[in-house]
């Protein structure tokens, strides 16, 4: 190998030396970019002010006891008295005919907790706050019943006393953080797709604003356009990640501070499925973001050619919520295997306890599967198109067109 060859290889920077100073270019112009700032802004306000209304609507809302079958003399009508003076707020006493009628409001939400005959507390889980105090007053009501009653013998009346120390509880959803889980799942495809959709937008922004300005055609005299696909993609993923850290950080804080109960029990690995799922949606919109906008030659011009890629990314963020309402179907845990469904749905299906092992392993493998597919066409789209900055190209011209080096 002659010298020559070897100080021309020296003098040529690799791609990804080259992607990461794109990287760091486009990582320092993204975050510090009124849009990022002002979309991330608006999401904590939101959040913030979600869970304050969560809060006031908590404190001024009416807790419902339902009643079935026969219960203490008094009891009933002194309970809201009771309730109020033991700082458990306005108590409503609703009274109902079947067990099922009952259990029924209690899994809806419409009662809190239910006695029966009684003689037994339901709850859809145990809080242990109300359900415990209305044991305690029902308790009390019975013994006060024996205690006034004159055709009770002393020993008769201390051994049924004793008997009704303890008042049998029934859960209708026995595990506590079902609720809560559940909770936690929709709110994280919600910050997955808003974080997809801003950080896509972001990049979109920034190859239309370098094709309209120019700027590609300097950035390539010096780089591949591999380079520079590689550094952008890089670093409006880091972004995404920093808001998504951000968004469930402040809402753990928020919630803790609104006192609203108990975040519930997340494994750690929650946080690795959540990143792999970010990685592995982000690369596949983004990519085909990247290839869409190189399309166009003016940010008017990528409106249009970007239209079926986030109707693609809506499409994948509505069909979440039909698998999140049943995981366990088997309709739709076929949906979640999609690609474009995947990304949002598998962290809250890991969550509710709803996802076997191979099953997820399927849904990576046909996810990863799909990115390559989509790395290929993107980057050839992309690598096709972005120099041109006279004219709005179709898919197929870009495909057919030679590639920039």
């Amino acid at each position: 190998m002659s010298d020559a060859t070897t100080s021309n290889r020296l003098a040529q920077p690799s791609v990804m030396g080259d992607a990461s100073l794109v990287f760091r270019r486009e990582f320092i112009s993204r975050i510090t970019s009124n849009m990022f700032m002002a979309t991330f802004a608006f999401s904590l306000v939101m959040i913030i002010g979600g869970v304050a209304l969560f809060k006031i609507m908590e404190e001024t809302d009416r807790d419902t006891v339902g009643l079935l079958g026969d219960q203490p003399a008094g009891v009933t009508e002194a309970l809201p008295q009771l309730a109020d003076d033991a700082g458990f707020g306005a108590v409503e006493v609703k009274t109902f005919d079947t067990r099922e009628a009952l259990e029924e409001a209690i899994t809806v939400g419409d009662v809190r907790v239910g006695v029966v005959d009684g003689s037994e507390i339901v709850v859809k889980t145990d809080e242990g706050t109300l359900a415990g105090f209305l044991a305690f007053v029902w308790k009390e009501a019975r013994v006060n019943e024996l205690v006034n009653d004159p055709g009770v013998e002393a020993a008769q009346r201390q051994a049924v006393a004793a008997a009704t120390t303890e008042m049998p509880l029934t859960e209708l959803e026995p595990d506590p953080e079902s609720e809560a889980k559940a909770g936690v799942g929709v709110a994280l495809v919600v910050m997955l797709f808003l974080t997809i959709q801003l950080v896509g937008s972001m990049l979109m922004l920034s190859i239309t604003e370098e094709k309209g300005n120019n700027i590609v055609e300097l950035l390539l005299s010096s780089m591949s356009s591999k380079s520079l696909l590689l550094g952008k993609l890089a670093a409006n993923g880091l972004v995404g990640l920093i808001q998504i850290v951000a968004l469930i950080g402040t809402t753990i804080v928020a919630v803790n501070v609104a006192d609203l109960g108990d975040i519930p029990t997340i494994p750690s690995s929650l946080l690795l499925v959540a990143l792999l799922w970010f990685i592995l949606g982000f690369a596949f919109f983004g990519v085909l973001i990247a290839a869409a906008a190189s399309l166009a030659p003016s940010q008017e011009d990528a409106q249009s050619v970007m239209t079926p890629i986030f109707v693609l990314l809506l499409t994948g963020y509505m069909a979440s919520f039909f698998v999140t309402a049943n995981p366990a179907g088997t309709a739709e845990r076929i949906v979640s295997l999609v690609p474009i469904v995947s990304p949002f749905v598998m962290p809250a299906r890991f969550l509710s306890d709803e996802l076997p092992l191979w099953e997820h392993a399927v849904a990576v493998a046909i996810a990863v599967v799909t990115l390559a597919g989509a790395l290929q066409l993107g980057s050839r789209i992309y690598t096709r198109s972005v120099i041109h900055t006279d004219r709005k190209l179709g898919w197929l011209e870009a495909f057919r067109a030679e590639p920039v080096r």
